[in-house]
C-alpha cells in the first residue's frame, strides 16, 4: 500500500462515481506536463504522486499478528551413489497423525540408475508427490478406514510436496497442512508426515524406512508496522464546455467533497455477509450500484453459475436458457426472465410508484457467437411492464456494404405509457464487434424524447423518428426478458445486466475491472467493511479486520464480523484513508477551447510492507553453544587494589598481601 494505492482509488471513485446526464465521462491517468491534452471530453484525468512527506506525529494502526502452521514433515536418510531407483511398488505414508494413504510409485525408465545422478532424483520426487495426489484425489486416503470426501480436506491432503534436498542429499515430504490459521488450536489440527512399518521397498530406497518426522509448529508472527505518510495528488475535470464542466463537477464534489474518507482497494461483495460471519466472498470484477439502481444482474460466483440479482439475491428464471460461468447464454428459443421494482405492502410517500419518471438506463455485458448469417435476428433484452414491452434490444445481422465484412444492425427502443414510442436509436457495426464482446449501453430520456446507444462507452447509430418527450411506461411488476420465443441466432451470451431508473450516460468500461479482487489481499492485510448509498462512498459504522487466509474468492477474517452488510449496499475496502482539498482552481485552454478545473488534494496514507523478507529459515535440529564467561573476568576498572579471584572446588581464604600491578592482570592458576 502506498501513492499508487491512492491513485488506483482516485482514479476508481472518478470512473465509478462521476455518471453525467445522458453522455459518456471516461477517466484516466492523466500527466503534470502542461502540454498534456485529454483524449476525450468529458474526461478526467488523475495526477500524481505530486509530493510525499513523512507524518511522524500520526498514530499508525494496530500491530497485525498472524498464527502460522509449519508443516510436519519427515526428512529421510542421505542417499548416496550405490542407492538406486526403485522399481515400481507401494509407498504408504500417515498424514497429519490420521489418515493413510497408499500410492503406487512408478519413476519409469529411471527404475535401476543412481538417485544421486543429475536430475534423476527430482525426478523421482515429482513422481512420487504426483501419485500420492492421484491417489488422494482418487479417494485412497482414509481416516479410521473410512474414505476421506470432505472437499476441503481432501485439497489440503493433496497439497503435500515431496522434494530432494540436494545439500543434504535426501528426500522430504511435507504435510500440506501448512500456512495462517485465524485462531491458535495446535492440538485441534496437527500437522505430520509419518512411514508406518513396515516401509516397504520404495520407502527403503528412498531414505524413509525408520525415519521419526518432525511436527509442524505454530508461529505467532507479527507484521511490520506501516509508515505514516501523507501523498499529493491533483484530479483535473475537463470539459468542451461550461455546462458540461459544471455537471462533471457537480457530480464529483457530491462523491468528494473538500474533506472526507478515501477508500483504499475498494472491491464489491459477491454475497451478503451475516452477523458472526468469519469470510467474506468477493466479485472478481463488477460496478457498484447508485441510488437509482432497479436490477443487477451479476455472475453468481463461489463455483456456481448464471447471474444473481445483487439487490434482492433473485436468479433469473430460466426457461431454455443456459447458466455459466460468464451469465446466461441464449442459444434459439430459449429465454430468461428476472421480475423487480416489487410493491412494498404498505404504501410510502417517499417512494414514488413510478421508479423512471426522468428515463432509463440499461448496461449488457454480450458476446455473440461466430459464425452468424445474413438475415439472423437476435432479440437481446425486452423491459415490460404488465406484458407490454417499455424498452427493447434486437440485432440482426446484415450484409456489409460492398460485399464488405458482415454487419450488424442494433435497434433500441421506448414507448411511453400512452403507448407513443420515443425516437428510436439504430447503429450498425461490425459483426466481428459483437462476437470479440461488447458493453451495450441504452438511455431512454424523457425529456428529449429520443432513445440513445452507446457501445463500449462510445455513443454510436443516429435517432430513428420523430422525438416524443414524455414519460416512459413503468410501474410495480416490472420484468426484463433475456431472448424470446422467435429465436435467438447466433447464441449471445450475457454477462451482465444494470437497470437504472435515470437516464444517466454510460459507464467507464474500465470500471468493472478496477475492482480489487481476493487475490489482490494477502494474510495481515486490513479489511473494512461499510454501508454505502451511492457506490463509492462508505457511510456510517465501519467494521475492520485482519485477512488471516485468501481462499479462492474468499478473505478468512481474525473475528466474526459485527452488524450485517447487505451486498448490494455495502462496499469492502481495505482501510479508510483522511483527505482534503488544497486547491481548487480554474485552468483553461483558450487556443484549443477546453475548460478545466483542477482539485488537489492531500491524503493521508501509510507505506507497508507488502511482501516482508523472511527473517531466518525452519529449524530441524537446533544447536546450542555454551561459552564459559567466567574466563573472560577482568578486575573490576577504576578500583585498583582489587583484584577478582576465581575459586573452583572447595573456598580458600582470600589473600591479605597488597597487590601490585602484576597482580591485577587475569591469573589462570585457579582455573588449575
Amino acid at each position: 500500500m502506498g501513492s499508487g494505492d491512492v491513485m488506483a482509488s482516485l482514479l476508481w471513485r472518478a470512473r465509478a462515481g462521476i455518471r453525467t446526464e445522458r453522455m459518456p465521462c471516461f477517466a484516466g491517468h492523466g500527466m503534470a506536463d502542461p502540454a498534456y491534452r485529454p483524449p476525450r471530453l468529458p474526461y478526467v484525468s488523475v495526477v500524481g504522486p505530486l509530493n510525499v512527506e513523512l507524518e511522524p506525529e500520526r498514530d499508525p494502526p494496530r500491530a497485525a499478528h498472524l498464527w502460522v502452521q509449519t508443516p510436519g514433515h519427515v526428512a529421510g536418510a542421505p542417499r548416496t551413489a550405490a542407492e538406486t531407483v526403485p522399481a515400481p511398488g507401494p509407498l504408504t505414508l500417515v498424514l497429519d497423525g490420521e489418515v493413510q494413504v497408499t500410492a503406487t510409485v512408478d519413476a519409469g525408465a529411471l527404475a535401476g540408475q543412481p538417485l544421486t545422478s543429475d536430475g534423476v532424483a527430482v525426478a523421482v520426487a515429482a513422481a512420487a508427490e504426483d501419485a500420492l495426489r492421484d491417489a488422494i484425489h482418487a479417494g485412497a486416503a482414509r481416516s479410521g478406514g473410512v474414505p476421506v470426501t470432505d472437499p476441503e480436506r481432501v485439497a489440503e491432503l493433496a497439497a503435500l510436496t515431496v522434494r530432494w534436498d540436494a545439500t543434504g542429499r535426501r528426500f522430504v515430504i511435507s504435510s500440506g497442512r501448512r500456512g495462517t490459521r485465524p485462531v491458535a488450536d495446535p492440538d485441534g489440527r496437527p500437522s505430520g508426515v509419518a512411514v508406518p512399518a513396515p516401509a516397504g521397498t520404495v520407502a527403503t530406497a528412498l531414505g524413509l524406512a525408520g525415519v521419526t518426522g518432525t511436527p509442524g509448529r505454530l508461529v505467532r508472527h507479527r507484521r511490520p508496522l506501516p509508515t505514516a505518510v501523507a501523498v499529493d495528488v491533483r484530479v483535473d475535470l475537463w470539459a468542451g464546455s461550461q455546462l458540461e464542466l459544471a455537471d462533471a463537477l457537480d457530480t464529483w464534489i457530491r462523491v468528494t467533497p473538500t474533506r472526507g474518507q478515501l477508500l483504499e482497494r475498494p472491491a464489491l461483495l459477491a454475497a451478503d455477509v451475516a452477523q458472526g460471519a468469519t469470510a467474506l466472498r468477493l466479485q472478481l470484477q463488477g460496478d457498484p450500484g447508485t441510488r437509482w439502481t432497479l436490477l443487477q444482474l451479476e455472475p453468481t460466483g463461489g463455483g456456481a453459475t448464471g447471474l444473481t440479482d445483487r439487490r434482492t439475491g433473485r436468479a433469473p428464471v430460466l426457461d431454455g436458457a443456459t447458466a455459466t460461468e460468464d451469465g446466461i447464454r441464449l442459444d434459439g428459443a430459449a429465454s430468461a426472465q428476472c421480475t423487480f421494482f416489487d410493491p412494498p405492502p404498505v404504501p410510502l410517500p417517499w417512494l414514488p410508484e413510478h421508479p423512471a419518471i426522468d428515463g432509463y438506463a440499461v448496461t449488457a455485458g454480450l458476446r455473440f457467437d461466430a459464425g452468424a448469417a445474413v438475415g439472423d435476428t437476435a432479440p437481446v433484452l425486452t423491459l415490460e411492464h404488465a406484458a407490454v414491452p417499455v424498452l427493447s434490444v434486437q440485432v440482426e445481422h446484415v450484409a456489409g456494404t460492398n460485399g464488405g465484412e458482415p454487419q450488424a444492425r442494433i435497434r433500441a427502443e421506448a414507448r411511453r405509457d400512452d403507448g407513443t414510442h420515443l425516437a428510436a436509436a439504430v447503429a450498425t457495426v461490425a459483426a466481428t464487434r459483437l462476437v470479440a464482446g461488447v458493453e451495450l449501453h441504452v438511455v431512454a430520456d424523457a425529456a428529449t424524447g429520443v432513445v440513445t446507444m452507446f457501445l463500449d462507452g462510445a455513443p454510436v447509430g443516429a435517432p430513428n423518428g420523430d422525438p416524443a418527450p414524455g414519460t416512459p411506461a413503468a410501474g410495480p411488476g416490472l420484468a426484463l426478458r433475456l431472448g424470446a420465443a422467435a429465436g435467438v441466432t447466433p447464441a449471445v451470451t450475457v454477462g451482465h445486466v444494470h437497470v437504472q431508473g435515470r437516464p444517466l450516460g454510460p459507464p467507464d468500461p474500465r470500471s468493472r475491472a478496477g475492482v480489487a479482487p481476493a487475490a489482490a489481499w494477502a494474510p495481515g492485510d486490513p479489511v473494512s467493511l461499510g454501508r454505502t448509498e451511492d457506490g463509492v462512498t462508505a457511510s456510517g459504522e465501519v467494521f475492520a479486520a485482519t485477512v488471516v487466509a485468501v481462499d479462492g474468492d474468499e478473505l478468512i477474517l481474525d473475528r466474526p464480523v459485527v452488524g450485517s452488510f447487505p451486498r448490494a449496499a455495502s462496499l469492502v475496502f481495505a482501510r479508510p484513508l483522511f483527505f482534503s482539498q488544497r486547491q481548487l482552481r480554474r485552468q483553461d485552454d483558450l487556443m484549443n477551447r477546453l475548460y478545466r478545473i483542477c482539485a488537489e488534494y492531500r491524503v493521508s496514507t501509510f507505506l507497508d510492507e507488502r511482501f516482508p523478507s523472511v527473517s531466518a529459515p525452519l529449524v530441524e535440529t537446533p544447536r546450542i553453544d555454551i561459552t564459559d564467561f567466567s574466563r573472560a573476568v577482568r578486575p573490576a576498572p577504576g578500583h585498583p587494589g582489587t583484584r577478582a579471584v576465581l575459586v573452583t572446588g572447595s573456598a580458600a581464604p582470600l589473600p591479605t598481601t597488597a597487590t601490585t600491578t602484576a597482580d591485577i592482570a587475569l591469573s589462570e592458576a585457579p582455573h588449575g
